[in-house]
């Protein structure tokens, strides 16, 4: 199943974790390509900051997901609208059977990919502002 046949919540929900790390690692490497050394350490403190609260956060909804069976974004979704949940779905199956570890990796690569791609945004557009200036 690809994104033109789920919805877009769906195709957009694993990927949060990746954004926010490629706008923290491109602002970062903007500051640091720019020549702003100094701010470097508000911005790290900020995305300290924002790690934690994620990190809460994704300890809480994985607690609740454990507690009540849930595994896809629209079981959760109608979970938390009070809705009867449908836990009989291809995607539902799928994720069942997959392996802890494989969604852990899954995870873990989106966000490396997503920190890598906002360095190499943060430099090039540092290099670009040095190169109008």
């Amino acid at each position: 199943m690809n994104c033109k046949t789920r919805s877009s919540e769906a195709c957009i929900k694993p990927f949060v974790s990746a954004i926010v790390f490629l706008g923290l690692s491109a602002w970062a490497a903007f500051q640091f390509e720019w020549g702003w050394g100094a701010h470097i350490a508000p911005t790290a403190a900020f995305a300290a900051v924002a790690l934690v609260v994620m990190l809460v956060a994704f300890v809480y909804m994985e607690r609740m997901k454990k507690q009540h069976d849930l595994v896809t974004y629209r079981e959760v979704l109608a979970f938390s609208r009070g809705e009867q949940v449908e836990r009989d779905t291809l995607e539902g199956h799928r994720e069942r059977e997959m392996n802890p570890w494989v969604k852990g990796a899954r995870s873990g690569v989106q966000i490396i990919l997503g920190a890598i791609a906002g360095g190499m945004v943060g430099v090039g557009i540092g290099m670009l502002a040095k190169m109008l200036s």
